[in-house]
């Protein structure tokens, strides 16, 4: 990756994250027998308790389509239940079963521990240099919107 433009290294480096974020996740997660999807949802609605699925949609940035797919399958497992509202009857809620909920405890803390557990191995000034280099790029990404809008209706 060395001699690579900065936004290629960047980008390149981003996509490394999210893949050994996303596999380490499956692995620490494993005895859910939940996909790293599945599991997204299901942290969702553990701190929301009950979601539009239009909302959850939005939220996970996946088709209404592959939402319902992912709720099928949950939903077959007894951890979620849909209901329908009584105001329009198009909406569709969906929640965590008790039961999940009983057995399973809020999966936030859990993903917050695994993080927790990586850290460990680090230094407190790797770990400060981590979220200042998070947080600078996080703040680069804000303030670069209004000239990436520019620069699109200019063209």
């Amino acid at each position: 990756m060395k001699g690579m433009p900065a936004g290629e290294l960047i980008m390149a480096l981003l996509k490394d994250i999210n893949t050994k974020m996303e596999q380490g996740l499956k692995n620490y997660f494993s005895n859910y027998g939940m996909s790293v999807t599945q599991l997204a949802v299901v942290t969702l609605l553990g701190k929301n308790e009950r979601m539009k699925q239009t909302e959850l949609s939005a939220a996970l940035q996946v088709s209404p389509a592959a939402v319902s797919l992912l709720l099928n399958r949950l939903e077959e497992r007894g951890l979620i239940l849909r209901s329908r509202s009584k105001e329009d009857k198009r909406v569709v809620y969906v929640s965590l079963t008790e039961q999940f909920q009983r057995s399973h405890g809020t999966l936030e803390s859990n993903v917050d521990h695994y993080l927790n557990l990586l850290l460990r191995e680090a230094s407190d000034r790797e770990v400060q240099t981590m979220i200042t280099g998070l947080e600078a790029l996080k703040q680069l990404l804000v303030d670069g919107e209004a000239m990436i809008s520019k620069h699109v209706a200019d063209q």
